[in-house]
């Protein structure tokens, strides 16, 4: 159980995401966990459920040993003044565009930071999150961090130039895939097949597939495409409508134009 006293500036879905898997794993006691939000209803629904202490934003930060900032970007600025306040923080963000070296520059030059990148499997625990740590975060401040978001989802832990590469990949991929898997299911309907099966055939076909890949991970992809495939199948069929179509560039190209402007949004100061 983690001892350090854990402040979440930020209730909305990722902010809350990390409070249920902190709570529901039994990773901390409700009164090392301080909870603040601007509209503080949001807040309190976690005090509701979890006994969770509410309070003002400066109090969390006074109080807490490692703040989680899972604000807008945007907002961040108005934060800045209060954490000068306060030293010897370890600060955790999970906003994008901002870097280690925002916190360094408008703070002090030695503060620990971790920058970390959840995606939106979060919320049910099921999700890739991808950090970043300063240098000079300590091993201790690493494994509470680690332990924080394993209650979440997978963590990758990558060098920071490497975090706008984890957005293209993990961060907004979901919603592509959330797109095909809708287009193959809405197919299944149009032949005639009901929406619930259609949909349940499609996602435990991709879950299984993943998985089917994650085993057989050190073979190359068209090694098990010819699993599938036999000639003059249905298989072949749609892989050269696949290809006419440059359906596996178009991905790329969408991949890519996320990552390009992951760079753009980057703030350092």
């Amino acid at each position: 159980m983690i001892s350090k006293v854990i402040g979440v500036i930020g209730t909305g879905n990722m902010g809350g995401a990390i409070i249920d898997g902190l709570m529901s794993k039994g990773i901390i006691s409700p009164d090392n966990l301080l909870l603040t939000n601007r509209d503080i209803d949001k807040a309190n629904r976690y005090y509701d459920k979890y006994k969770t202490p509410v309070m003002g934003a400066e109090e969390v930060i006074e109080r807490s040993d490692i703040i989680l900032i899972a604000v807008k970007p945007k907002d961040i600025d108005s934060l800045i003044p209060i954490f000068k306040k306060y030293s010897n923080k370890v600060l955790i963000s999970v906003l994008a565009g901002i870097t280690i070296d925002y916190f360094r520059n408008n703070l002090d030059a030695e503060i620990q930071v971790a920058r970390a990148m959840p995606n939106i499997p979060s919320t049910i625990s099921k999700g890739v999150i991808s950090i970043s740590y300063s240098e000079n975060t300590s091993g201790e401040s690493r494994d509470v961090i680690d332990n924080i978001f394993s209650s979440i989802g997978e963590v990758y832990h990558v060098e920071e130039r490497l975090i706008n590469i984890s957005t293209g990949l993990s961060g907004s991929s979901p919603a592509y895939m959330f797109l095909i898997i809708d287009a193959i299911a809405k197919v299944g309907i149009d032949y005639g097949m009901d929406r619930s099966t259609a949909f349940d055939m499609v996602i435990d076909t991709m879950i299984g597939s993943a998985m089917f890949m994650r085993e057989y991970s050190q073979i190359e992809a068209d090694t098990l495409v010819s699993k599938v495939t036999s000639p003059g199948g249905t298989t072949i069929e749609g892989l050269r409508v696949l290809n006419e179509k440059n359906i596996l560039d178009g991905i790329s190209s969408t991949i890519k134009t996320v990552i390009e402007k992951s760079f753009s949004m980057e703030r350092k100061d």
